[in-house]
């Protein structure tokens, strides 16, 4: 999901053409839902998209094979655990042109057939057959509904004073040293390291990129987004520059 916000973000471009087609197909003002999901090719192309290049699950999760194998020459003993690097598959230069850049009319035109469900072995972001992850049915239809609802009413901005989020610093392929923990920050300039806040005598540990706040009068938990700039529809939303506070 963090992903997601970040590379539309980063891509103006790709956001207006989402919104545009969430207008176009939902009308002005009328918030998506989640039958609505499945009648948003682009919306769906910007979801497959973040799942090839930012996949949740690189490797899947270990498989073991209860006997001996032979499989492209290797000798696999029996009880082995596998992992199965699905990210080198879905960013393999030689199966994918430039797949460095996000671009979701991938999936919109030369791999128009490719599905989530595990139809081309180059794109496994839930794994395949039997053993393959069962929360697709409900990653899917809630990174639909909180990106479309996010472009419907907001337009993403990068943090003050810079063009784009830095996108080089992730959990896999860090771009700061772990050493100095008091200058280490995430693509959207939170602590990597100081990320915990106190809900009266609980102390929970949260995301680096969304900070939670607790209002005392409702009892109401609020999300605040980074960098999140409202331009378009505020009748159901506040919020400003420096990210106020989203009731989700």
């Amino acid at each position: 999901m963090e992903w997601g916000i970040a590379e539309l973000v980063n891509h103006p471009e790709i956001q207006a053409k989402l919104r545009h087609e969430l207008d176009t197909k939902l009308g002005p003002g009328v918030q998506i839902t989640e039958p609505d999901v499945q009648n948003l090719p682009y919306l769906q192309a910007v979801i497959k998209e973040t799942l090839r290049l930012r996949m949740a699950a690189p490797f899947l999760v270990p498989h073991m094979n209860l006997h001996d194998a032979k499989l492209s020459g290797f000798d696999i003993p029996a009880k082995s655990r596998i992992l199965v690097n699905t990210w080198w598959l879905a960013n393999n230069p030689e199966q994918w042109k430039k797949p460095e850049e996000f671009r979701p009319e991938w999936f919109l035109e030369e791999e128009a057939k490719v599905e989530t469900s595990g139809n081309d072995f180059r794109y496994l972001p839930f794994g395949f057959g039997r053993r393959s992850c069962p929360g697709m049915i409900l990653a899917l239809p809630i990174m639909g509904i909180t990106l479309g609802r996010l472009v419907q009413n907001f337009e993403l901005l990068p943090p003050p004073g810079q063009s784009t989020i830095d996108t080089s610093a992730n959990d896999f392929n860090p771009k700061y040293s772990a050493d100095d923990k008091s200058s280490e920050h995430d693509a959207f300039g939170g602590n990597l390291f100081s990320d915990k806040v106190s809900f009266g005598q609980q102390e929970e540990k949260l995301s680096p990129k969304i900070q939670y706040q607790e209002s005392v009068s409702t009892g109401t938990r609020l999300a605040t987004l980074p960098y999140v700039s409202s331009t378009l529809n505020q009748s159901n939303y506040s919020s400003s520059a420096n990210g106020s506070p989203i009731n989700v």
